[in-house]
């Protein structure tokens, strides 16, 4: 399955509900919505590439696809700690 940027949007849709939602924005009640669907589209997607990886190779190394995502992941979760640290304290809550 090539890159499909609707799934790119549909996520970005999703988190920026669910930061709203945090942010306690005027009208925005729906952040649980967007935590759903955000993983039901991470799901779809991880699931489809483990299957292309069953299909092709016979089996699935989870060794490696752990190690993928754990690469993919750990910049943007580096990133998201160190601005908690440094604006936390900063909330004053």
């Amino acid at each position: 399955m090539k890159h499909n940027p609707a799934f790119d949007g549909l996520r970005a849709i999703a988190i920026i509900a669910v930061m709203l939602f945090h942010s306690r924005a005027p009208y925005v009640s729906g952040g649980f919505l967007g935590v759903d669907v955000f993983f039901v589209i991470s799901g779809f997607l991880i699931t489809h590439s483990l299957l292309i990886e069953a299909d092709s190779t016979g089996t699935v190394d989870v060794i490696r696809f752990y190690k993928r995502r754990l690469a993919r992941l750990m910049p943007a979760m580096t990133l998201m700690l160190m601005a908690y640290v440094i604006f936390a304290p900063l909330s004053g809550r």
